[in-house]
């Protein structure tokens, strides 16, 4: 499951988000994969709502016809690295929760 909680000091309105989602502010040697997945996890969910992985997995193979569970997984691990997600939990049933973001800085 994918979890983004809200917190007071993330995304004030869709110009921040604007600014932060593109491929200049996440650069990734992958062809931007870390880039389309988080386009992808904030197009589907709303703070505080839970998603799967299978349904970020499945809009990601209609949007960009991708189709491979690595992608993700790496592009997650990605974001984690570079602090835009802030940690990510282990549920009981192996999906991964992203429980929060960084606070984004322009």
């Amino acid at each position: 499951m994918i979890e983004i909680m809200n917190n007071n000091h993330l995304l004030k309105g869709e110009q921040q988000i604007d600014n932060c989602l593109s491929p200049e502010t996440l650069v990734h040697p992958s062809n931007h994969s870390s880039f389309r997945v988080l386009e992808t996890i904030l197009s589907l969910i709303s703070f505080g709502e839970v998603i799967t992985l299978e349904e970020v997995s499945f809009h990601l193979k209609e949007k960009y016809n991708v189709d491979d569970p690595f992608y993700l997984n790496s592009s997650i691990t990605y974001l984690l690295a570079r602090g835009i997600i802030k940690r990510v939990r282990i549920n009981d049933k192996n999906g991964l929760r992203v429980v929060s973001l960084y606070e984004w800085k322009k």
